[in-house]
C-alpha cells in the first residue's frame, strides 16, 4: 500500500526529535481517529494547542498561539 511509506531516503537517517514541555496554563492534545483501535493508518489526525491568561479583572482568557507554517 502507498500510503503506508515514509517518504525517508535509504541513506537518511531521523536524529532526532523535539517535543517541547509545556508551561504552566498551557495544554496539549493529540486525537486520532482510525476504523479500528490497532489500525495504524487514522482517517483523521489533529493536535491542540491552549494557553490561559488570568487578565486584570481575573477572568482567563485564552491567548493566540503563534504557529509555524508547514512544508
Amino acid at each position: 500500500m502507498l500510503c503506508r511509506k515514509v517518504d525517508l531516503k535509504p541513506h537518511e537517517v531521523l536524529t532526532e526529535v523535539f517535543i517541547p514541555a509545556t508551561r504552566r496554563y498551557e495544554y496539549v492534545k493529540e486525537w486520532k481517529q482510525a476504523h479500528r483501535r490497532d489500525d495504524d493508518i487514522a482517517i483523521v489526525n489533529a493536535g491542540m494547542r491552549v494557553t490561559f491568561a488570568q487578565g486584570p479583572s481575573g477572568a482567563w482568557r485564552v491567548l493566540p498561539v503563534p504557529t509555524s507554517p508547514t512544508s
